[in-house]
């Protein structure tokens, strides 16, 4: 038995537990909620055959928590769980529903048992009696003819819907009234109090005749057969009946056989058909006498069998029916059989059909009830076809928006590739102004481009999810850089940080996880002007294979009212509709992704207040990727135990910073201001602990970073220290000014961890290994960490445009990488024939020998390619995830969309490149 145990107090839970657990009687499952709100949740999750409830939970109390529970529990029996002195509560409770009251201070084993069982068989007799009253009343009341009941003074008690259009007043004013005033006159008022008193003394039926007046005038000859109702205990109560309209009794009389009164008038209150046959199918009675049944009269269809008006195949079908029925005794439910007319007409019928006995239970033949369902069939029909006709219409669509998205696609990719290009060129201020304004609204077409395929695509039904293994720390922060850079321009802090509890290693769609992430940051960038915008990752709950996350952007923007926020989830709406409304948008950024977070599983929020700024946050859960956990950065001697002094006027920062350090086997301290620090650095000199290093932030209030670092460096106690300045302001020149003051790095935020981690072997290392005079000290940065590696790839991109040709050169060499180019598949393969690269960039459309026959033939074993397994990345402009779907079947191990965008492309090639180097 599944028990629901609704307890707050933690020792009254246990045990009665452990009196369920020593009940063999009682064995099943035992589930325990502490509160009201955890037992409704579990009532709305998992079925119980018992609820044990204490009223007086922590957040409700009394007879509202019975009425919340029994609500909620439907047809589950509930037993109260009392107190000592709440005979009155208990008292109520029982009048509101609970099957039984016991007494927690006397609660045993076998006393629990006793009770849960009695409220169990009683919650099933009165179920059974509630269920044979409602099918009772239900049959009643689908009657054509009036049903009546009234007590022994003539009242009337109850009378279903033909009764109430037979009397013709309202179902509230018959209840109550007397029978007898309905009489047409006085004689027939005598000579039915007459018919009573017989029925009353004899207990036999009696039959009355009248004429009633209605209110509008009318009047109507009914007859009424009245028998007596008894009451539990074998006393006559009252009096019941059917009433009909004796005006139609001569059509009924002569389609009824005398024999069959006794049915008649339930059967023929029937808009189904009732039959009977006998054993060899040949039919007995129906019910529709006026029109016949098939077309044919009784007297015809007892002289044939269903062969007549069927077809052979349906025929069989019902004779091996009959068979079964009498073979096993058990009806048949929903028999589908088509029937021909006598006209030629076809028609459909559903029939539930069960056997006839005779007294001694001997096999007669069968009865049934049929209905014409070809309406219901033509309908069916018609859904089929419609549907087949939508599915036709999706493929089209899916197939329209990629030829879009291609078409479309194609030349943006050109118009960005030469904006950028003519970005790296020599131009005067005015030509520098027509070329940003001409990339940043090509920018924009090409985001509204994309979220409108995507609403569309989600519309339809056809945006699905990959998953596939992917590094979530390494792909949030590839993808921090944009946002980053965006809010720096404005001079925001900005700040991210994922909980060393969060797993790295997942499987999902990493693609859909930046389209979300982006949308929001990039959202809280536009809409904060000073402050800062902030990204973070927790893990909200860890399964062996799968891990909940919640991902929250706080900012200290314009934030949104209660009544705005009801529109930020809704297709094309923007929180400011007005016409002069500052911050611009299609309005489909957040729908598109809080339907992406809910694909993924999980759910979108926001908490907002004008003028506080706004957290949005969503949950997803991912699965774990298969096999090791990823390694953490190791702890190597050259850090660990580094006295670190961190500066930042940003508590958030240095909590972030301070656990990344003391994670590395550092000993830190932190300060929020550059007079503090300075403090602290003369302080601990003094007592000949000096710090080994300063990490400071370049903004701050009276003093910025780099007036620290000058201080520092013409102090002779402090000048040994290395700098390493972060900000979140680079300008050009700023890193050789910084190498001026005598910084040893310089990088900007948000700092990824491994950035860090890199930076600070580098620079402690760098001070560890001696340099010649002739060689100085390099400023470490971000670049200098990456630009060797990038150095020594060799990219191979296959693409048969000019222009677009011309632009992913551009992007590939201004990224660091290497790169050859030709025109064609069968051009790469020959390249590959005579050169080893590290990654292949393929477009799918090309002359002469396209992506997929180029791919197939660098996999083939026996080709002369050098390298067969050479990563090979897809650039086409069809952007489906079908499209994704046949370029990852033709062997190609990653898939990006034109127009190629920077950070798109890198995060696509080092990725590819990481991936094969692992």
């Amino acid at each position: 038995m599944d028990i629901l145990l609704v307890e707050s107090n933690h020792e009254d839970a246990q045990r009665i537990q452990k009196a369920l657990a020593d009940d063999k009687v009682l064995s099943g499952r035992t589930q325990v909620a502490t509160c009201l709100a955890q037992s409704l949740d579990a009532l709305s999750v998992s079925p119980f055959d018992l609820v044990l409830l204490d009223l007086a939970l922590s957040d409700s109390s009394g007879l509202p928590t019975l009425e919340k529970v029994m609500a909620r529990a439907g047809d589950i029996p509930v037993i109260v769980l009392s107190n000592n002195g709440a005979a009155t509560l208990a008292a109520d409770a029982v009048r509101q529903g609970a099957m039984a009251i016991l007494s927690k201070r006397i609660v045993n084993s076998a006393r629990l048992s006793t009770s849960i069982c009695f409220a169990v068989q009683r919650h099933k007799r009165e179920h059974a009696l509630r269920f044979k009253e409602k099918k009772f009343r239900s049959i009643i009341d689908s009657l054509k003819d009036a049903f009546l009941e009234i007590d022994l003074a003539g009242v009337f008690t109850y009378a279903n819907d033909a009764g109430v259009v037979y009397l013709g007043r309202p179902r509230h004013e018959i209840i109550g009234s007397n029978s007898l005033d309905y009489n047409h006159t006085e004689e027939q008022r005598q000579r039915n109090i007459k018919v009573y008193t017989e029925v009353l003394q004899t207990g036999r039926t009696g039959v009355l005749a009248s004429t009633l007046t209605r209110p509008d005038g009318s009047l109507i000859t009914i007859e009424h057969r009245a028998s007596l109702v008894f009451n539990d205990r074998g006393k006559p109560v009252g009096f019941r009946g059917i009433t009909r309209d004796v005006s139609e009794q001569f059509a009924i009389q002569k389609a009824v056989e005398a024999s069959k009164e006794k049915y008649q008038m339930i059967l023929e209150s029937l808009e189904d058909t009732y039959f009977e046959v006998d054993l060899k199918g040949r039919m007995l009675y129906f019910n529709r006498t006026e029109e016949g049944l098939y077309g044919y009269s009784l007297e015809e269809l007892q002289r044939l069998d269903n062969r007549a008006y069927m077809d052979e195949e349906n025929a069989r079908k019902v004779v091996e029916a009959y068979r079964e029925i009498y073979k096993t005794g058990e009806p048949k439910k929903n028999l589908q059989y088509e029937v021909v007319y006598r006209n030629g007409a076809h028609f459909f019928v559903e029939s539930s059909i069960g056997l006839m006995r005779d007294e001694a239970g001997r096999p007669i033949g069968f009865r049934g009830v049929g209905r014409d369902i070809t309406w219901r069939k033509e309908k069916e029909l018609e859904l089929i076809q419609a549907k087949e006709k939508a599915e036709a219409a999706t493929r089209a669509k899916s197939e329209f928006l990629a030829n879009m998205s291609h078409e479309i696609r194609t030349p943006m990719n050109g118009i960005l590739g030469m904006y950028t290009l003519l970005q790296g060129t020599t131009l005067d201020g005015e030509q520098s102004g027509y070329v940003n304004i001409g990339k940043q609204c090509a920018d924009g077409l090409l985001t509204l481009i994309n979220d409108i395929l995507d609403f569309s695509k989600i519309e339809a039904g056809k945006l699905a999810l990959e998953s596939i293994d992917f590094n979530l720390r390494a792909t949030i922060e590839d993808m921090l850089a944009w946002p980053a850079s965006q809010a720096q321009a404005k001079g925001l802090e900005f700040i991210y940080h994922i909980d060393p509890a969060v797993p790295s290693l997942l499987m999902g769609d990493p693609g859909r996880l930046r389209q979300i992430l982006l949308n929001l940051i990039v959202n809280a960038v536009k809409f904060t002007q000073k402050g800062e915008v902030g990204l973070w990752v927790t893990l909200e709950g860890e399964e062996p294979g799968a891990a909940a996350l919640r991902f929250s952007v706080k900012d200290t923007g314009i934030g949104i009212s209660s009544a705005e926020q009801s529109r930020l989830f809704q297709s094309f709406q923007q929180v400011d509709t007005s016409s002069t409304r500052k911050y611009g948008g299609a309005g489909l950024g957040l729908v598109i992704a809080r339907r992406l977070t809910e694909l993924m599983g999980g759910k979108m929020g926001v908490k907002s207040a004008v003028g506080r700024g706004s957290t949005f946050w969503f949950t997803i859960k991912l699965t774990k990727s298969p096999g090791d956990s990823e390694r953490p950065l190791a702890s190597p001697e050259v850090l660990r135990g580094k006295r670190i002094l961190i500066v930042d006027d940003n508590q958030t920062n240095l909590a972030i910073l301070e656990g990344l350090l003391k994670r590395w086997g550092c000993d830190c301290d932190r300060a929020s201001s550059a007079a503090m620090a300075l403090s602290l650095m003369k302080a601990t000199a003094k007592a000949g602990a000096c710090y080994q290093l300063v990490i400071t932030d370049m903004l701050m209030p009276k003093m910025d970073g780099a007036e620290l670092g000058r201080r520092i460096k013409a102090d002779p106690d402090l000048k040994a220290a290395l700098l390493v300045m972060l900000t979140s302001m680079g300008m050009r020149g700023d890193a050789a000014e910084m190498k001026r003051i005598g910084f040893a790095a310089y990088l900007t935020k948000p700092v990824r961890p491994d950035q860090l981690y890199d930076c600070l072997l580098s620079v402690i290392g760098a001070e560890q290994t001696p340099q010649r005079e002739s060689q100085p000290a390099r400023l470490v940065t971000s670049h200098t960490l990456t630009e060797d590696k990038r150095r020594r790839m060799r990219i191979l991109l296959a693409e048969d445009n000019a222009i677009n040709q011309k632009f992913a050169l551009h992007l590939l060499g201004r990224l660091g990488f290497q790169t050859d180019a030709v025109l064609s598949g069968k051009a790469a393969i020959e390249a590959l024939a005579t050169k080893a690269y590290d990654l292949v960039l393929m477009d799918v459309e090309m002359p002469e020998m396209d992506g997929f026959e180029a791919t197939a033939v660098i996999r083939d074993p026996v080709s002369a390619v050098l390298d067969h397994g050479v990563p090979v990345i897809a650039m086409t402009a069809r952007a489906t995830n079908e499209d994704r779907k046949e370029c990852l079947a033709a062997g190609m191990d990653d898939y990006i969309a034109k127009p190629l965008r920077p950070d798109e492309l890198l995060h696509v090639v080092e990725k590819q490149i990481g991936a094969r180097q692992n």
